[in-house]
């Protein structure tokens, strides 16, 4: 009797410890993505030294801007940031070009979920004609720094 006794604790035990250790696995969870901070440079570029008669009274507004767009409604724009620089003084615009350099960051980006783009837009005035022109880019997911050069040449 006392062997059965012995014999049926020790099955319950081995059956017991067999199933403690026969749980599922929970499946590994994907790493949470971390967001990726963009530096954009912003330089200005002229070849033209304004210096003939008619930019006496010429006039520059310059935007400059970074935003973001979710890539489930790309036209849905968030400004990150934007600014814009006014020259009212054509003759001075060569030597700002040489030493004007712009450096903002993206903030944070989710690259599986948000687009960023960097860009610019100028305006000029000249002689009472307004001549307009704008473009931006998208800066690829995972870059650290990112150049935008406004070239300024009418």
């Amino acid at each position: 009797m006392k062997q059965i006794r012995m014999y049926v604790l020790t099955v319950i035990f081995s059956t017991a410890v067999f199933f403690s250790g026969c749980g599922k696995d929970p499946a590994p969870s994907a790493p949470a993505e971390l967001p990726v901070r963009t530096e954009v440079q912003f330089g200005l570029f002229t070849g033209n030294t304004f210096t003939d008669t008619i930019y006496n009274s010429a006039a520059l507004s310059v935007t400059l801007f970074i935003n973001k767009s979710p890539k489930s409604n790309p036209g849905q724009t968030i400004p990150l940031f934007d600014t814009t620089l006014t020259i009212t003084d054509m003759k001075q615009l060569p030597a700002l070009a040489q030493s004007f350099l712009l450096t903002r960051s993206s903030g944070d980006i989710y690259s599986s979920s948000e687009i960023l783009r960097a860009g610019y837009s100028f305006r000029y005035t000249v002689l009472g004609y307004v001549m307009q022109y704008g473009t931006f880019e998208e800066i690829p997911a995972g870059t650290v720094t990112k150049m935008v050069t406004v070239p300024l040449h009418l």
